[in-house]
């Protein structure tokens, strides 16, 4: 499965420490796209924010189960990147 995240953070202080905001995004389950967020991801950047915007499956192309699925993955797969990239963990 083809799973992505955009991860929007100050790339010139990655040493301290920030809170972190998972965006989910709207549409029903059925509609929508993290590329449509990118300025509210670029926006909490700016206010020293780590956000995250996952994609998922959407209906018809999967079911309730995937798309928690898909959501649940992407948060490990953030969490192994705090590990690899930054030498943070839980």
């Amino acid at each position: 499965k083809d799973r992505t995240l955009d991860v929007y953070y100050d790339k010139t202080n990655t040493t301290e420490l920030k809170p972190v905001y998972l965006f989910i995004f709207g549409g029903s389950w059925y509609s929508g796209s993290k590329v449509k967020f990118t300025n509210f991801g670029s926006l909490l950047e700016e206010n020293d924010y780590v956000a995250v915007l996952p994609n998922y499956d959407l209906f018809p192309h999967g079911g309730f189960e995937d798309m928690v699925d898909d959501i649940y993955h992407s948060i490990q797969l953030f969490e192994e990147s705090l590990i690899v990239f930054f030498n943070i963990s839980r």
